[in-house]
């Protein structure tokens, strides 16, 4: 069942960002996604430190580690234009301490990171 609070999902569907529908399967599609994951392993789906570790090891492969995927979204964030030096260190910040404040999935802007996780995957395999 679908929560009404998830506005993840919303955001996802709604977005016109050319990975939004890649970021849509990833968030609640199939035994990759996100609320799989989740669900399998019993983690809480506003946990940003689970967030990662599915990154890495579901999305990923375990191409990468912890410090790696910072790098990647740093870099994620600086081809959007909007890396500076006040934002990068508020990511390296949040990166090790909870997460952003954005993150949980009652947030209306929470979907962007499986964007990012889209992102990810495709400049990865670059």
């Amino acid at each position: 069942m679908i929560s009404l609070f998830d506005k993840r999902l919303k955001y996802l569907k709604k977005d016109a960002h050319p990975l939004a529908s890649k970021a849509l399967n990833l968030y609640s599609s199939n035994e990759r996604s996100y609320k799989y994951y989740c669900g399998s392993t019993g983690s809480d789906e506003n946990d940003w430190d689970e967030f990662k570790n599915w990154i890495i090891n579901w999305v990923l492969g375990g191409q990468t580690d912890d410090d790696g995927l910072l790098e990647l979204y740093l870099k994620w964030v600086e081809s959007d234009g909007n890396l500076t030096v006040t934002s990068r260190k508020s990511i390296e910040s949040f990166w090790y301490n909870g997460g952003p404040p954005a993150f949980p999935k009652k947030d209306d802007v929470s979907g962007q990171f499986w964007i990012f996780a889209a992102w990810a995957i495709t400049d990865f395999k670059a």
